[in-house]
């Protein structure tokens, strides 16, 4: 549907940041303007107001790590909703940073 220039996603609470925003970006691929708009029956969601605020990939993949937490990334058997205790990958970046720097050969 190229000339696709406005998409409503209704329950925009029950989808993760990512579908969102693969959503967002398949309104108006041919150069009109675009407009995606969330509705939701919450009267607020943190969640859903930073995504908003932010267009770029990698910053939605963060928020998505801050809010539902990186799971079980050594075993691989939960995807979401848990974290290790003492270090927490969307708010520890400089962290993480020295333990990749670390690594590098």
């Amino acid at each position: 549907m190229p000339r696709l220039s406005t998409v409503v996603i209704v329950g925009a609470e029950r989808l993760g940041l990512s579908t969102l925003h693969q959503l967002r970006g398949r309104v108006s691929r041919t150069g009109l303007k675009g407009y995606c708009f969330l509705y939701t029956n919450q009267n607020s969601s943190d969640r859903l107001d930073k995504f908003v605020e932010t267009t770029s990939g990698f910053d939605i993949a963060n928020l998505d790590l801050k809010f539902r937490k990186s799971g079980d990334l050594l075993k691989g058997t939960n995807q979401s909703g848990s974290q290790f205790k003492w270090v927490d990958l969307a708010e520890d970046i400089e962290i993480v940073k020295e333990v990749k720097r670390d690594l590098e050969i």
